[in-house]
This record gives C-alpha cells, sequence and structure tokens, in this order.
C-alpha cells in the first residue's frame, strides 16, 4: 500500500541520497546489495517551491523503490542561496544575517549551517520543501551542495602545491573553487545560458585572482557538453575531465561522510 509515509514501515540497510534544487531532483540508493546510477528528474526552468513539491512527491510516489524506510537519508540541497564565513567569526543567531549581506533568501526560507574545517557555510532550503521530504524519510542530514564538493576537494588535493581550478556544473549555473593545497581561495556559482557565459566567467574570476589560465589545470567535477569543453580548450590548456567513477559523485560524497 502507498502512503505519503515510510518512516512507519520496516527499515532496510540501505541509504539513500537526494539532490536536489529549483530545477530538478535526483535519487541514488547504495548499499551493499544494491547501487544503481540515480533516478533522476529535470524541470524545463526554475520553478516555484509547490511547483518542485508536486514533482517531487509524483516522482517518489511513481517510483516503488523509493518508497522504503531507510537507514540513512541525506538531503543536499543545490541552489545558490548560501555564503561562506570564516569559522571563528560565525555566530549561529546571526546566519540570517550573513545570507542577507549576499544573497536574498525568502522570508519562509529555513536558514541552515554546516562547517568544513575553518570555514562555515549557511545556505537556505524552502520551508515548505523541507516539510514535504520529512513527511516521508526520516532525514539524517541536511547539506548544501557547495559543502559537499569542498569537503571531498580538500580530503583529495589538500597536498597539492599551487592553486587549482574545480569546476561543478548543475543545469543553468556553475560552483566554481580555487584552492592552493588547503587553503581555499576563492568558492561561488555562476548562471550561463551559453558557452560564452560559461567562458566569460571562468576567465574573468581567474583573471581577479591574477591567475594565467595558460598556466593553469582546471578540474572537471563532471561532465559538461563537448561545446563548452571546446570554447574553454584555446585558453587553458590543462584540462582534466572526470571519469566513469565521477558519475555520481555527490551521492557517494554525501553517503561516505
Amino acid at each position: 500500500m502507498i502512503t505519503n509515509s515510510f518512516k512507519d514501515l520496516p527499515k532496510i540497510n540501505t541509504s539513500l541520497s537526494i539532490q536536489l534544487g529549483l530545477n530538478g531532483f535526483s535519487f541514488f540508493i547504495s548499499s551493499q546489495q544494491l547501487s544503481s546510477d540515480a533516478l533522476t528528474h529535470k524541470l524545463a526552468e526554475r520553478s516555484t517551491e509547490k511547483e518542485v513539491i508536486e514533482a517531487l512527491s509524483n516522482f517518489i510516489l511513481k517510483n516503488e523503490i523509493l518508497q522504503q524506510n531507510f537507514a540513512k537519508v541525506t538531503i543536499t540541497y543545490t541552489d545558490y542561496i548560501f555564503t561562506l564565513i570564516p569559522k571563528e567569526l560565525f555566530q549561529e543567531k546571526r546566519k540570517e544575517d550573513y545570507l542577507k549581506y549576499n544573497v536574498h533568501p525568502l522570508p519562509s526560507d529555513i536558514i541552515l549551517h554546516e562547517e568544513v574545517e575553518d570555514t562555515t557555510i549557511a545556505f537556505a532550503i524552502p520551508d515548505l520543501l523541507k516539510e514535504k521530504l520529512e513527511e516521508y524519510y526520516h532525514i539524517d542530514a541536511y547539506n548544501h551542495l557547495s559543502t559537499t564538493l569542498l569537503r571531498y576537494l580538500l580530503k583529495e588535493y589538500r597536498q597539492n602545491i599551487g592553486p587549482r581550478i574545480f569546476v561543478y556544473t548543475y543545469q543553468d549555473f556553475f560552483y566554481l573553487f580555487v584552492l592552493n593545497g588547503s587553503e581555499l581561495l576563492f568558492c561561488n556559482t555562476f548562471p550561463y545560458k551559453s558557452d560564452g557565459d560559461f567562458l566569460y566567467y571562468l576567465l574573468f574570476t581567474l583573471e581577479q585572482l591574477n591567475l594565467d589560465p595558460a598556466k593553469e589545470t582546471l578540474h572537471l567535477l563532471n561532465h559538461i557538453d563537448n561545446e563548452t569543453l571546446a570554447s574553454i580548450e584555446p585558453f587553458i590548456y590543462d584540462i582534466k575531465v572526470p571519469t566513469k567513477a565521477f558519475k555520481n559523485l555527490v551521492h557517494l560524497s554525501n553517503l561516505q561522510a
């Protein structure tokens, strides 16, 4: 029998990672017995939280594999309503103020935060969306995509000497990180509708950081369109493209945390 909540069903030894924002979502199930590709649903454009909730509910109720009481459920919110604060300066009672200074969360948003070494990341998630997720599942953790990616980068690349550039694309915007070993030099998101937009923001950021694109290494954390890649290659010669192991990078990083 299909129900609006699976929390009272027998718990299974399987983990669920949900990655979502206002332009789509994906579900990834992982266990010793089962590990499949992510189930993904993309919206045609950025939608209202009510439209996302309707699409999310329909998707869950149409996919029986998602109708279970999972041992661990982790949410990764992907939208760009977030900001970074040095950990030593962060005050929890002022987390709304930090966000309002840089971005514009809605009054109904819930403000969450998490730490990555000496950095605190505050982010907003729509209250109605959070409530709907908790109707279906026991949620063990809420993460932000920037946090998940930063944790991964600091784990894998902290021994590197010299700046490294990292890009993770997410539908109509992309995340851009610049690290020098364990030092975070830059983290931001940029919207793009064309290859020209993508290239402009990438090269402009490197210029502001006094980095020569011809001498630096760009790491792509997921696959991008061949046309976008071709637009970058005349300016950045050393580009590391992802392997198959990166396919479910965000989901796997969350479940291993």
